[in-house]
């Protein structure tokens, strides 16, 4: 039976099993060993983030004064905070692989106090989910069961925390 570790490698903190089943050497999903049943402990992924873009700011506009034509397009701030977030991600692969929850699953975003009087918690959520999808943590950010927003200790700005879920036989 694998039991749960807890890790930590600079500020990125990471609870998992010890030998994901579904994850191969290398850090890229393995198939071939994909869990079945309910004989493994839930993949759990926890991973320290720089403070995310509010959802208010992650698209902009343009358009073009001699056409009057308009585009929309991804902020730069928001550009900035994906290339932090995947750094993050870099840094937690280095510390051994990590596994891809492939269906239901739990969410939970900490956001550090210090924060507290000067944002909208609940615009902080998109830009995570949307992240963990195109890292591949997650298969589709829409099998969310659970989401949990909260103020608390986030080092580096936010704390993500993703769970997998499993129905009950």
């Amino acid at each position: 039976m694998l039991e749960p570790s807890r890790e930590k490698r600079g500020d990125v903190l990471t609870r998992r099993a010890r030998k994901p089943p579904n994850v191969a050497h290398d850090g890229e999903l393995d198939s071939s060993t994909a869990c079945t049943g309910h004989n493994h402990p839930p993949v759990e992924i926890e991973i320290d983030l720089p403070l995310p873009t509010s959802t208010n700011r992650i698209w902009r506009r343009g358009s073009s004064r001699r056409t009057g034509r308009t585009w929309t397009y991804l902020s730069a701030s928001y550009q900035t905070w994906k290339a932090k977030a995947d750094e993050a991600l870099k840094e937690l692969r280095a510390s051994g692989p990590v596994a891809r929850i492939e269906g239901p699953f739990e969410v939970r975003l900490v956001i550090d106090r210090k924060k507290r009087h000067k944002l909208d918690l609940d615009n902080r959520l998109k830009a995570p989910l949307d992240w963990a999808q195109a890292a591949g943590l997650i298969v589709d950010d829409k099998l969310q069961d659970r989401v949990t927003v909260e103020w608390g200790r986030a080092p580096k700005g936010a704390r993500l925390t993703l769970t997998e879920v499993r129905e009950m036989p």
